[in-house]
Parts: structure tokens; sequence; C-alpha cells
């Protein structure tokens, strides 16, 4: 991770730690739905004295990465754009979902919840982005969710490839720059 995003993220941390929040109160998960798959956040090693503190700072942490991490996607596929159309009109909405992902996500479920028509809802696009990593990405860093979302389960495997590469920098780019 670059240095500069690392001290950016360890100063909201502290910050949210020594202000006391608690964006997500008695769970290190973000809940996407009742009995759906919940994103989870690897744990992250600190030097904090209690295990409140520790517990605060894991659960803004992964609020933050997840937040950020689905920004920064948003803003690199389409500026925010529901109704961007790309890869000759197979990836379509601010998330550039193809029909294959909608299905795979459905598959996932166990159910059809999500229609083609669902990637043009920027919510549902987002959970839809959510779904995806929490199942094909438990347990990596941002580049290697990133670079699932971009190629497929495997893209993790691809950083070598000119597509991933430059989708990566994009990303964080988009990352260090919130600053």
């Amino acid at each position: 991770m670059n240095n500069n995003l690392a001290l950016c993220i360890l100063g909201i941390i502290f910050l949210f730690a020594i202000m006391g929040i608690c964006l997500i109160p008695n769970s290190p998960r973000i809940i996407i739905e009742p009995n759906e798959p919940s994103f989870h956040i690897a744990e992250v090693e600190f030097d904090v004295h209690s295990t409140v503190e520790a517990s605060l700072v894991r659960r803004s942490l992964g609020f933050f990465i997840v937040t950020a991490l689905l920004d920064a996607i948003e803003y690199v596929e389409s500026r925010g754009d529901v109704n961007a159309i790309g890869d000759n009109g197979q990836a379509v909405g601010c998330m550039q979902i193809h029909p294959i992902m909608v299905k795979d996500i459905n598959r996932i479920l166990g159910r059809s919840k999500y229609t083609l028509d669902d990637r043009y809802n920027r919510i549902k696009s987002r959970q839809m982005c959510k779904i995806y990593i929490n199942h094909y990405c438990k347990d990596m860093n941002l580049d290697d969710m990133a670079a699932c979302w971009v190629a497929g389960p495997d893209g993790y495997l691809q950083k070598d490839n000119l597509i991933v590469k430059k989708y990566l920098e994009k990303i964080n780019n988009y990352l260090v720059n919130l600053q």
C-alpha cells in the first residue's frame, strides 16, 4: 500500500479512536442485508492498549476501507455516472457491471435478487460489488480486491497484466488523493 495512503488511513483511524466514534456497533463487519454475505475485514494489528480501542480501530478502519474502495471503483469505472455504458454495451452503470456478474452474484446469493436493470441503480450496484468482493476476496488487500473486480475472481493473480496494472494505478491514485 502506498505510504501516503497508509498515513492517511492511520490518521483517520486514530481520529476516530480519539473521538470515540464507532460507526459500526458491535461488529467488525459491514452488514449488507440480513441473511446475505457481509464484507469481512481482515484483522489489523495496532499498538493500542485496550481491547476496546483495538476493536474501535478495526471497525473504523473496516468502514473506511470498504467505503473508500467502493468509491474508488465507482470513480475509476464511470466517474459516478449511473448511465455509463462500456465494453461495447456489456458493462453498464456506475460500477460497470457485466451481465455475467449479475448472474454470478445471484448464484452466490442462491436466489435471483438482482436484475440487469439493477446495474443502473447506484445502491444496488454497490451492493453487488460488496457481495462479489466478500465472496471472492476474503482477507485480501485493496489491490487484490480491485484486481478481482476488474479481472475476475483470479484477478489478484493477473497483476502483471497491463490492463490490471493500469486499473490498480487509477484506484491507488484515487485513494491517495483522498487526503
